[in-house]
C-alpha cells in the first residue's frame, strides 16, 4: 500500500472515529429525551388518576345524599 493509500486510509478511519462518537452522543441525547417523555407521561396519568379519583369521590358523596334524601322522603310518606 503505498504512503498516499495509507494515509487516506487512516483519515477514513479517523472520521468513522469521529462519526461513531457523534453517533453515540445523539444516542445519548435520545434515550434522555424518551426518560423524560416517560416521566412526563407519568405525570400526566398520576394527575389524571388524581382528578378521576376526587370526582368519584365527589361522586359518592353526592349518591350517598341523594340516598338518605330519598330514604328521608319515603318514611315521611
Amino acid at each position: 500500500m503505498t504512503n498516499f493509500a495509507q494515509e487516506k486510509k487512516q483519515e477514513l478511519e479517523r472520521r468513522i472515529d469521529v462519526l461513531e462518537d457523534s453517533l453515540k452522543d445523539l444516542r445519548a441525547q435520545l434515550s434522555v429525551v424518551e426518560q423524560e417523555a416517560q416521566h412526563e407521561a407519568i405525570d400526566h396519568l398520576e394527575n389524571y388518576a388524581n382528578a378521576i379519583e376526587h370526582k368519584y369521590d365527589d361522586l359518592k358523596e353526592f349518591s350517598s345524599v341523594v340516598v338518605k334524601e330519598l330514604r328521608q322522603l319515603l318514611h315521611k310518606t
